[in-house]
């Protein structure tokens, strides 16, 4: 697991508890399964930009409380660092 995904999926997770919505309640607003976000929240997998964008909507966050700064900043660096 990339630690990156632990971290994205246990703020996922926090985001959600704290709404008070049921890992089901929330997969079917974002018209994901449940399966596939007990994978995001447990680390196992990534998801698109637009799972991503919808899972923030519904839970009333942005992009860069789910996304850690720091990692946002390593990204675009390395992507700079390849040009």
């Amino acid at each position: 697991m990339k630690e990156i995904n632990v971290n994205i999926g246990r703020r996922i997770r926090s985001k959600r508890e704290y709404m008070k919505y049921t890992r089901e309640q929330l997969a079917e607003m974002v018209e994901i399964s449940p399966q596939f976000l007990a994978d995001i929240e447990g680390g196992k997998k990534g998801m698109s930009f637009s799972t991503l964008t919808k899972l923030c909507s519904v839970l009333g966050t942005s992009c860069d409380y789910i996304i850690p700064v720091s990692y946002t900043h390593l990204r675009a660096h390395e992507t700079a660092a390849n040009v």
